[in-house]
């Protein structure tokens, strides 16, 4: 059967206008696809043990956390610090800054152990977890997711001082409209001040306080483009590692009497802005701690490590310089003079009223210049402190010197001795451990011809 041209267009037109009422009405799209996958964020509450006092819903549980973020940071007080545990069976929020409007996500309480996890978490940047003490008090540990990605868990670790700082910066830039997701971490992290806050939130925790986001970034200046009431816009917060100087070189080389120890006065100077603390390592295997800079320190004898490297690092509200110097020291090591010619016998004989020369020698093992003298000797009598030669002119019993003589008697035919005359030489010589000296003694015969 052939069908005309007015049967078939209609047919056409119907079947058309019924498959295209099939596509409106079909089944509707699921108007709760959120149109990514989301993440996930998991981590572990910790807090000091001594805050939120026991018996409540939370508790702490497991080992002392090591190693604690506070007791790693060099400028932190360790009178101030507390151990943290994980904090079982306490409620976590997690939130974000949006249009000066901090905006909840989702709440959970943590474990038997510590640990929570947040599901169904929208793809973004710097959430932040909060930890509230049920006791009412004023007192919250927190913790930063810094990105989670479609489909991902973000770990966020264990909640400390550290981590309180970051999500404290991201709260008080929230509440000046700088949206969470719109901040970068590390420039808190690379400000000269955020060790020195680090540590004084660790404090204001370990002692059950709040450190609050206005405090942390207007009192601090920590979070780069908060700007405080009494902020005149000016950038103060250039600042530079101090500079050091640990003296030297130190020296030491005439410890005496052999076998003592040596005590070494340093100098060490240093420039920087506040509070400048001064550590010193000895280089011997010891050091001082916030010592001042001009402390004194014994080297034990024997002196093995000599030289000895030296190293003061300064510590100011900017950061820490490390500048190092030498110590020298040595023992002395140095020998006493010894008189080598003593005359051939102990007795030298001389006519009344003549003259008496003897030259004494001496040598010193050190090489050190010799220093000659008479320490016993008769009126008149001289030595030369350079050569050691004795001379003695008009030679007798009585004191006397050539000008109070009445005659001069002949040298020969020697009748008797008149007196004896005591002679002690002395020679000296310098170095270390010095003066050192030896002595000899004879005697002269006065003899009347």
């Amino acid at each position: 059967m052939k069908l005309s041209t007015k049967i078939i267009l209609p047919i056409i037109i119907i079947s058309a206008l019924l498959i295209l009422l099939a596509g409106c009405f079909g089944v509707p799209p699921d108007d709760e696809s959120p149109g990514y996958t989301p993440g996930a964020i998991s981590g572990t509450i910790a807090r000091p043990e001594v805050c939120c006092g026991e018996p409540s819903e939370s508790s702490l549980v497991g080992d002392a956390i090591d190693p604690n973020v506070c007791d790693d940071l060099d400028l932190c007080d360790p009178a101030y610090m507390a151990n943290w545990y994980a904090w079982a069976n306490v409620e976590v929020t997690l939130t974000t800054w949006v249009d000066c409007t901090e905006v909840e996500i989702a709440s959970t309480i943590t474990d038997e152990n510590g640990d929570y996890l947040f599901s169904d978490v929208p793809p973004g940047r710097n959430y932040i977890i909060t930890a509230i003490c049920p006791e009412e008090i004023d007192f919250k540990v927190k913790d930063v997711a810094e990105e989670v990605v479609e489909g991902a868990t973000y770990d966020a670790g264990i909640s400390d001082a550290e981590s309180t700082v970051l999500a404290l910066c991201l709260e008080g830039l929230g509440e000046i409209c700088l949206d969470s997701d719109a901040l970068d971490l590390d420039n808190f992290r690379n400000h000269f001040k955020y060790n020195k806050v680090a540590c004084e939130v660790c404090e204001k925790l370990a002692e059950c306080l709040y450190a609050m986001p206005v405090w942390v970034c207007e009192i601090t200046e920590l979070c780069p483009g908060y700007v405080g009431g009494d902020d005149d816009g000016d950038d103060d917060d250039v600042c530079e590692d101090p500079t050091v100087n640990a003296g030297g070189p130190y020296t030491d080389d005439e410890v005496c009497p052999p076998g003592a120890d040596s005590t070494i006065n340093f100098n060490g100077t240093a420039s920087g802005t506040g509070t400048l603390k001064y550590d010193w390592d000895f280089g011997d295997g010891t050091g001082a701690l916030d010592a001042g800079a001009t402390p004194s320190h014994e080297y034990l004898n024997p002196f093995t490590g000599s030289p000895y490297t030296v190293t003061l690092t300064v510590t100011d509200d900017c950061g820490s310089t490390t500048n190092t110097a030498t110590v020298t020291i040595t023992e002395c090591i140095n020998d006493a003079p010894v008189i080598d010619n003593l005359p051939p016998t102990t007795t030298q004989e001389v006519d009344i009223w003549q003259t008496y020369t003897y030259d004494v020698d001496a040598t010193d093992p050190n090489g050190d210049t010799l220093i000659y003298s008479l320490t016993v000797n008769p009126n008149g009598m001289v030595i030369d402190p350079s050569t050691g030669v004795i001379t003695w002119t008009c030679a007798n019993c009585d004191g006397l010197v050539c000008a109070d003589r009445s005659e001069v008697k002949s040298e020969v035919n020697r009748c008797h001795k008149l007196c004896d005359i005591p002679v002690t030489v002395k020679v000296t010589s310098g170095g270390c451990c010095g003066p050192l000296f030896d002595v000899e003694s004879f005697t002269v015969e006065v003899w009347q011809p």
